[in-house]
């Protein structure tokens, strides 16, 4: 094994799952000395082909070959959601840091399960959501902390890029897959969720019946209203896109933030175009988890905690879209998880 600098080896890293999302944290590693993919468990047998050939690196038979062999360090669970908790509990019962990619499970209540063998195993969770790890977001963070913007009025998390219908038939629907993303950077900047509602449209599938847009009021705890918006229906091609971008009005200033900084006109994922800013912080993310595996950060930028009350809001705003009302957003009791 090549070492990194003179003394410390590579992080080697498994991968569970090698969907479009693997091929960025794949191509992120690139971008981080000391981390390296040393395998993957791919069930698709076509798939899985393609990987070993264009990765070099070796496909296991099962989860828990990759989890069990001694030369993989950590894991990066990046399977459909429905089979996260089982895969997160394996990782943490062999006591190796783990990466689980969002939605880290699909209820609450399966997520505070997961945080709460990674407390008794005293293994590093942390969850997926690039997002926050952008640089730039990190003085915004400290400063709405530091009461730079007074009273936080408004927080606005926009995103529009347009997926065919086959790429949209691989997820649940927008509500399920994009906002997660908005939750946690609200959480990230500080806002807590207490009450929501939503609606949702498909308006630009023939066959399939996920959402394709939704639209989020959002009562924090502060006082301060979100407005989350996320599209796969349209891109947005005018002078101010919503593709991705965060707006924060306050009593004394406002933050505007966005992906289009910086555009490549290819594709990348499951995005028609490249957007760098979006791109690099797969690479921020990689970095920061390869630090904590080396015992130099201690807490994620979004946690287990925070991954509960997302998944929680995302619950009470599918509620609150097909009874057309207001719902509370009902974080589970430590008490009222099952060990």
């Amino acid at each position: 094994m090549a070492a990194t600098g003179n003394t410390t080896p590579p992080l080697t890293v498994g991968f569970l799952g090698a969907g479009a999302i693997a091929e960025l944290h794949r191509r992120a590693f690139d971008d981080v000395p000391g981390i390296r993919l040393g395998g993957f468990y791919e069930p698709d047998p076509e798939r899985r082909a393609a990987r070993e050939k264009d990765w070099q690196v070796p496909a296991y038979p099962s989860a828990d070959a990759l989890v069990g062999d001694p030369r993989i360090d950590a894991v990066y669970v990046l399977s459909p959601v429905e089979h996260h908790e089982a895969q997160a509990m394996l990782v943490l019962e062999a006591g190796k840091p783990l990466f689980v990619e969002k939605p880290v499970a699909p209820t609450p209540d399966a997520i505070a399960r997961i945080a709460a063998v990674a407390r008794r195993r005293n293994v590093f969770c942390m969850p997926g959501h690039n997002y926050v790890y952008d640089p730039a977001l990190a003085p915004v963070r400290d400063a709405l902390a530091a009461g730079e913007f007074g009273r936080v009025y408004t927080v606005a998390i926009h995103y529009a890029i347009r997926h065919d219908e086959a790429l949209a038939a691989r997820y649940p629907g927008v509500l399920e897959q994009v906002v997660p993303h908005h939750l946690y950077t609200l959480r990230f900047l500080g806002e807590e969720p207490v009450r929501v509602a939503a609606m949702t449209t498909s308006l630009h599938y023939r066959r399939i019946t996920q959402d394709d847009q939704v639209g989020l009021l959002v009562e924090c705890r502060s006082g301060a209203l979100g407005l989350l918006f996320a599209s796969m229906a349209a891109d947005d091609w005018s002078a101010d896109p919503w593709t991705f971008g965060i707006k924060i009005l306050g009593e004394k200033g406002s933050v505007g933030y966005t992906w289009r900084t910086a555009v490549v006109n290819r594709p990348r994922g499951t995005h028609p175009q490249a957007y760098l800013p979006f791109e690099a912080t797969f690479a921020h993310e990689a970095r920061f988890f390869l630090q904590a595996c080396r015992g130099e950060r201690a807490v994620p930028l979004s946690t287990l905690e925070d991954a509960v009350l997302v998944e929680a809001t995302i619950l009470a705003a599918r509620r609150a879209a097909t009874e057309g009302r207001t719902v509370a957003v009902e974080v589970p009791r430590a008490a009222d998880i099952p060990s």
